[in-house]
């Protein structure tokens, strides 16, 4: 791996308190913190240092305290890379690993990505296969309906329209098992 220099910048929404680097690490910045123990109020100096990292599935995690907050957010550090480093112009939810090392936040490994998109990814970079037909998400019709849609479609007994109604699905879905753009395993 090559050495590449590291740039930082100012976390979001924590600015002047945390910065993250495109190398993937945060660190907290030096700040003077006020506070009151009984009556009496106190400063102390918060010198700069790297954040400890909390692993949550392989994913890393840092704990970021808003200004006067006692208690922390915990917040993804791909997704601080993410979001200071790369533009995200067409304002996609998700941030991708590329290389699928979950820990490696450098900000070249990641990408904006929708969770289609993210899960696409990860079906075409692992050993897994994609569910299909009435063992994908959210499909409502199985083996058997789709066999008597396409015998209903040749004998041309019912409209696209009638089929979608008795079926309890979109006209598109109908349209899709009739030019076999859907259910091809079959």
């Amino acid at each position: 791996m090559e050495n590449k220099k590291e740039v930082w910048k100012d976390v979001i929404g924590y600015e002047g308190r945390y910065q993250v680097s495109n190398l993937g690490n945060v660190k907290s910045l030096n700040r003077t913190i006020k506070y009151v123990v009984g009556d009496k109020k106190r400063t102390k100096i918060s010198k700069s240092k790297n954040l400890i990292r909390i692993y949550v599935n392989g994913y890393c995690r840092v704990r970021l305290y808003s200004v006067g907050s006692i208690k922390p957010k915990l917040i993804y550090i791909h997704r601080l890379v993410a979001s200071a480093f790369l533009y995200n112009l067409e304002n996609k939810p998700q941030v991708n690993h590329k290389n699928m090392v979950r820990d490696d936040n450098r900000v070249e490994n990641l990408e904006w990505c929708t969770s289609s998109e993210n899960n696409k990814h990860s079906y075409d970079n692992s050993n897994r296969s994609r569910p299909i037909g009435e063992k994908s998400n959210g499909g409502k019709l199985k083996e058997v309906d789709v066999l008597k849609i396409r015998s209903i479609i040749s004998e041309k007994s019912m409209t696209i329209k009638e089929m979608a109604l008795l079926f309890n699905v979109d006209r598109m879905t109908i349209s899709h098992i009739k030019h076999r753009k859907s259910w091809t395993h079959i």
